[in-house]
């Protein structure tokens, strides 16, 4: 299930068979579906003459040191489209549209649900936060699949992209 954009919910809630739910914490009778709170977050996918963003998480954030595209939370009376611009500004230092809404990816655990953007790159100079982000780099498809620290929903992203 994925929730249509709505400003003013910054998560909702969905049942989901436990079988699906990867949280250890979470109840596991397959019988009977578990409830659990989604949170909204949005990403945005730069393009650069065949190459892509990929961001490394600094350390103290969750999933420190791993590789993704940039992106963050949807924030309570934001939509999907308003926070990537917003994100983009704060990790990044950039002003930018998006151009499309390419889909939703969700985390193996079940616990977020991404609205994916894709953005073209106007060469702007990069104003990296480093409270949040350690490291940039631009990567083609194959090096994104190939990288041994990339988040599992990178390949969900480049799913989309092969479509495109």
């Amino acid at each position: 299930m994925v929730p249509q954009e709505d400003a003013a919910a910054r998560c909702f809630t969905v049942a989901i068979p436990a079988a699906q739910i990867t949280k250890p914490a979470m109840k596991t009778n397959q019988q009977n579906p578990t409830r659990l709170t989604v949170r909204r977050g949005a990403i945005g996918i730069l393009h650069d003459r065949g190459r892509y963003l990929l961001v490394q998480r600094a350390e103290g954030i969750s999933k420190a040191e791993m590789w993704c595209f940039p992106g963050g939370h949807v924030e309570a009376g934001e939509t999907s489209r308003s926070a990537i611009v917003r994100e983009l500004h704060e990790e990044l230092g950039i002003s930018t549209a998006p151009r499309r809404r390419l889909g939703s990816v969700r985390t193996p655990d079940g616990t977020y649900v991404l609205a994916a953007w894709l953005f073209g790159y106007s060469g702007e100079p990069l104003r990296v936060c480093r409270a949040e982000i350690k490291n940039v780099k631009w990567l083609t498809p194959s090096e994104i699949r190939r990288h041994p620290n990339g988040l599992t929903t990178n390949d969900q992203v480049l799913a989309f992209l092969d479509k495109a």
